[in-house]
């Protein structure tokens, strides 16, 4: 898949082409794509070599980890920046415009908000699985609270190394299955069917109980395989409490109920602020955005991305998004360019 954005980045056009689906699926599996220097002389022919890789047939002849694929960029930019006679679309927009895409992909890979388990089966260790909140407050959840609510939780208690959680996208795609898309409200009898699916040794049920003046939230943690609940909460926020600062809480102790293995060198998880925004309008789009992802409806998707970063302009994740989403339209410049402005430090942001 990464080989396929670098080609059409590199190219323009995609690899792999069909009148239909079934054609396009003959051509992954037995067409080999234009070579990129014949599609442009001006693309560099190492360069052309490395992607070229990326999209072998076999995957042990791949690369076997973005880092590796990481390794051969940085070599042939080194050797890039000694000759004189690079284009100039080569070094202001191909070349940055890859190392971007390689760098994001590594950071996805290593970064606080990754999140992911897959396939059937047998549960997986330590994978806990967070089904969307139950607005009882507010019927319909209006302002999607508690879908930001499960998505933050999703997002912070990702960072833990030892624990694997569900991303948003698989029980999604476990709901679409089931011809349950779009469902805000998951009884426990579908959320135990889901759960499974993703192979999730327990998971989280929650509901808002009160929105003003103070937050109100239950949760309740329970083992998939048995139905026994091994935790619940009850969390109040405090007058002038973030929802930001409230999932922070419900992270630790949700860390306390769970029996896994904590190690010792690992340090406490960040702020879920501090790794995503502290603008809930901004969070809130950033979501909306999601929703529309996962339906590929990409042009909604970017719109929605864009409207948080001009909420907060330092909201990394919404920038990631917004370049996926951007080059997935065809906008391989508006892809380039929001990657570039990521910002990888730890900026301050807008309370909104």
């Amino acid at each position: 898949s990464l080989g396929v954005a670098l080609y059409e980045l590199l190219a323009g056009k995609r690899p792999f082409h069909g009148e239909h689906i079934s054609a396009v699926h003959y051509s992954i599996l037995n067409e080999d794509p234009e070579a990129l220097t014949q599609v442009d002389s001006g693309i560099d022919a190492r360069l052309a070599q490395i992607v070229a890789k990326t999209l072998e047939k076999n995957p042990d002849d791949r690369y076997q980890s973005a880092a590796d694929l990481a390794v051969e960029l940085k070599a042939l930019r080194s050797g890039a920046s000694a000759q004189a006679g690079e284009t100039s679309r080569f070094k202001r927009l191909v070349f940055p415009g890859v190392v971007a895409i390689v760098a994001l992909v590594l950071l996805y890979f290593v970064s606080p908000f990754k999140n992911d388990s897959t396939g059937d089966g047998a549960a997986d260790a330590n994978t806990l699985a967070i089904m969307y909140f139950e607005n009882m407050a507010q019927k319909g959840d209006p302002e999607r609270l508690g879908e930001l609510m499960a998505d933050l939780l999703i997002t912070h208690l990702s960072q833990s190394e030892d624990l694997k959680v569900v991303s948003s996208q698989r029980l999604y795609d476990i709901l679409k299955l089931q011809g349950k898309e779009g469902t805000k409200f998951i009884d426990r009898s579908t959320a135990t069917e889901i759960a499974k699916k993703a192979r999730a040794r327990w998971m989280m049920l929650g509901s808002i109980l009160q929105v003003s003046p103070n937050l109100i939230v239950t949760t309740q943690l329970v083992d998939v395989a048995t139905g026994t609940i091994e935790g619940s909460q009850r969390l109040t926020g405090a007058p002038g409490e973030t929802v930001f600062a409230l999932v922070d809480r419900m992270t630790g102790q949700t860390r306390d109920e769970l029996d896994v293995p904590v190690p010792l060198d690992v340090e406490p998880p960040r702020p879920v602020a501090d790794v995503t925004t502290n603008s809930l309008d901004a969070y809130r789009h950033y979501v909306e955005g999601l929703d529309h992802t996962y339906k590929i409806y990409y042009a909604d998707a970017a719109e929605s991305f864009r409207q948080a970063i001009e909420l907060d302009s330092t909201f990394a994740m919404a920038y990631y998004q917004y370049a996926v989403a951007t080059m997935n339209v065809n906008n391989f410049a508006g892809a380039v360019e929001a990657l570039s402005l990521i910002h990888i430090s730890e900026p301050t942001r807008p309370v909104g």
